[in-house]
């Protein structure tokens, strides 16, 4: 971790390196997996501007007493993507004598199921995300008040939450589609902080 705390511009970047696997007793054959939780490279860079103290040329100096300021503020969040467990093959329970209605009781394929290979061999696309924000601070000694505007997900990525699958009788043929549910969109949002 590098980390800046004083001057017109403060902020840190931060890079880890990790690896967790699970091994259980009858769970994938006993052999080791990485479960969801595992991130095997994450960095974190946040930076924070004093616009008084920027224009002043105050770069490495102590902040600079003032009754009001603003605050521009950037944060970048990159994480390796997440494990997941795809399926490796699809099998048909259904009773007699129905051997070809596959459609019967459901919008769906009732007797469709995915039988999941072996645990979470696949990973989700990586995770990006970049926040802005700009907030007035305003001092009146015995209390401040602060009102900002923060942007999530400025570049409205796409970032991947989970994958889920549906089959689908298309003229007797089984079509599997896969569907993306992603996370967080662009997400604007204004808020006011009270401090006394």
């Amino acid at each position: 971790m590098l980390r800046k705390d004083i001057g017109a511009v403060s902020g840190w970047l931060a890079y880890s390196l990790s690896q967790t696997k699970y091994t259980f007793d009858g769970i994938n054959q006993g052999n080791a997996f990485e479960p969801g939780q595992d991130r095997t490279s994450v960095i974190n860079f946040v930076l924070n501007g004093n616009v008084s103290d920027i224009f002043k040329g105050n770069w490495n100096g102590s902040e600079t007493k003032s009754s009001s300021n603003w605050i521009l503020g950037l944060n970048f969040i990159y994480t390796t993507g997440q494990p997941m467990t795809v399926p490796a093959s699809v099998y048909f329970v259904n009773t007699l004598p129905d051997w070809n209605n596959y459609n019967t009781g459901s919008q769906d394929l009732p007797g469709y199921k995915l039988y999941p290979g072996a645990i979470d061999t696949y990973r989700l696309p990586d995770y990006i995300r970049m926040d802005v924000s700009i907030t007035w601070e305003k001092d009146y000694g015995t209390w401040s008040l602060a009102p900002y505007l923060q942007i999530f997900n400025i570049g409205d990525r796409k970032n991947v939450w989970f994958i889920t699958y549906t089959g689908n009788n298309v003229n007797g043929a089984i079509v599997q589609n896969v569907n993306t549910v992603d996370m967080l969109p662009f997400l604007p949002s204004l808020g006011v902080t009270i401090k006394f």
